[in-house]
């Protein structure tokens, strides 16, 4: 996955690569836990000479992400709970009003963007039949 938020004059881009896992507990009832497994800061993002920079390099203040996603199928749709947790670097106390906003946008897109995938997902699956209980 590919993050790209702007705030002021600052871009901010960084890529992830993400465990997932998925648990049916019923036919009503699962959840998904993704971990990131690692994110790298993007420099020069857009421009010449963009490059992916070691992990753990840069100023990628964002270095770890955890998500639980819980659903529930009922009332004729889909309940979702989604917690996110993103860890990050210490922010420099002078920087803090440029880079605090940055940290909350990057974790809001993620955030945005799994929601977006998971609806996209289950849009694109078959409907499953009612179980009929006796």
């Amino acid at each position: 996955m590919r993050w790209q938020r702007k705030v002021l004059l600052v871009t901010a881009a960084s890529e992830g690569q993400y465990r997932t896992m998925h648990i049916r507990i019923d036919s009503r009832h699962g959840y998904n836990i993704a971990d990131s497994i690692q994110i790298q800061e993007i420099d020069n993002y857009g421009g010449p000479g963009e490059k992916l920079l070691p992990a753990g390099t840069g100023d990628g203040y964002i270095w770890k992400l955890h998500s639980i996603a819980r659903y529930e199928q009922r009332d004729g749709g889909v309940n979702l709970e989604v917690e996110v947790i993103a860890l990050s670097r210490d922010i420099p106390f002078g920087a803090h009003w440029l880079v605090t906003p940055i940290v909350n946008r990057v974790s809001i897109s993620s955030l945005t963007t799994t929601l977006q995938q998971t609806r996209n997902a289950a849009h694109s699956m078959p409907p499953i039949a009612d179980e009929v209980c006796q």
